[in-house]
């Protein structure tokens, strides 16, 4: 008698694997572009949730993002030193801050 798994179907990825395979792809091309700028994807993302929902607190942000309120005025502390520096090496026309 043979087991009803010599009958069974190869096993596919798992819808919650590919995607999370998609996000990593689409993760590590975002980050190679913003490496430039000095900004890191979290950044990126916080930048673009503020921009889109003026007057959102970072205790809110720190909700969303599942982090301590210390944690993200660190990571937003940072991405605004990112910017002032991505600014000032326009300015100059330099690479350095």
């Amino acid at each position: 008698m043979s087991s009803a798994r010599s009958f069974a179907r190869p096993r596919r990825p798992r819808t919650i694997f590919l995607l999370h395979q998609a996000a990593q792809s689409v993760r590590s091309r975002l980050e190679a572009r913003l490496r430039p700028l000095g900004v890191t994807g979290i950044q990126y993302t916080i930048l673009a949730m503020v921009a889109a929902r003026p007057g959102l607190s970072s205790a809110e942000l720190s909700r969303r993002f599942f982090v301590t309120p210390q944690t993200m005025n660190e990571t937003v502390a940072g991405a605004g030193a990112a910017r002032a520096c991505h600014a000032m090496r326009l300015r100059r026309g330099t690479g350095a801050c």
